[in-house]
């Protein structure tokens, strides 16, 4: 199941959102490829009923992945830096959010998320 689920799941969203955003795109509606990276998704769902809806519950997803992604990242360096203990102290694993995060941070504002894709 934790397998098969998630695969299904993201076969069906990039089946549904690709598809539309293709959709849109021949129809003229949208010029979805003009669009940034980072606002495409939103310029697909803008053209669709609920649109505030949707695109909240997008952003509550995405940032439940970076959370998830984040706290997954700190217990393994966590698990790293104290030689393979399998309970890493919260000071450890907050040390590495705190530096997680000044990395994002610093990659993001000197060269935006071009250079962020990059590293």
């Amino acid at each position: 199941g934790v397998l098969v689920a998630p695969s299904i799941l993201v076969f069906l969203w990039f089946s549904i959102f690709g598809v539309s955003a293709m959709d849109l795109q021949q129809k003229n509606i949208v010029d979805v490829a003009g669009l940034s990276t980072e606002t495409m998704l939103f310029g697909v769902l803008n053209e669709y009923p609920l649109a505030m809806i949707t695109s909240i519950l997008a952003l509550i997803l995405i940032a439940v992945f970076f959370i998830t992604s984040a706290d997954s990242a700190t217990f393994v360096l966590g698990m790293q830096t104290t030689y393979g203990s399998l309970n890493p102290s919260n000071s450890v694993k907050i040390s590495w959010g705190i530096i997680q995060s000044a990395v994002a941070a610093v990659l993001l504002f000197s060269g935006g998320l071009e250079a962020l894709q990059n590293t």
